[in-house]
């Protein structure tokens, strides 16, 4: 199951607007359960200046964490947006999560090749269920045209990467 919710922030100042994105995601866990599904993306949130705090968002994640343990669903983070656009930020929620909480690391989703090489292999580091090889289209050579994609892979290979390729 994938978050695409807009405008939730797991890190919103304001408790009660924060708990309200947080019951959103409650509900979006127990519908993942209902259909059996393993694991659940969640966005770390669309950034609100100066509602960006990562201590915060840490704590989020481990709550979500643990109700998606008792529902038999994985949390995964996606170097997507925001916090979460920062593979060591991703790696630091990890981390302190500890249990039920891995990565999914997304080709496409880097601002630079610099940032992908230096990224992917962070986010492999935490990968266990699945990868999104996105790339934007073909050059016409018919090589992806954004980007060097057999770096990629190999840096997945490398890896020793045990899940699924979307």
């Amino acid at each position: 199951m994938s978050d695409n919710m807009k405008g939730v922030n797991l890190a919103k100042a304001d408790a009660s607007k924060r708990e309200e994105d947080f019951q959103r995601f409650v509900a979006l866990i127990n519908t993942t359960s209902r259909l059996g599904i393993p694991t659940m993306r969640v966005n770390t949130g669309t950034p609100e200046k100066p509602d960006w705090d990562l201590g915060t968002t840490i704590d989020q994640f481990k709550k979500l964490a643990n109700l998606g343990k008792s529902k038999g669903v994985e949390i995964i983070i996606e170097n997507h947006f925001g916090i979460s656009a920062d593979p060591l930020k991703v790696e630091k929620i990890i981390l302190a999560v500890g249990d039920n909480i891995s990565s999914c690391p997304d080709f496409g989703l880097f601002k630079s090749e610099q940032e992908r090489q230096a990224g992917l292999p962070v986010m492999f580091k935490h990968a266990r269920r699945v990868c999104s090889a996105k790339f934007h289209g073909f050059t016409p050579e018919g090589k992806p045209k954004d980007f060097d994609l057999q770096s990629c892979y190999k840096t997945m290979k490398d890896s020793n990467y045990p899940g699924w390729i979307s």
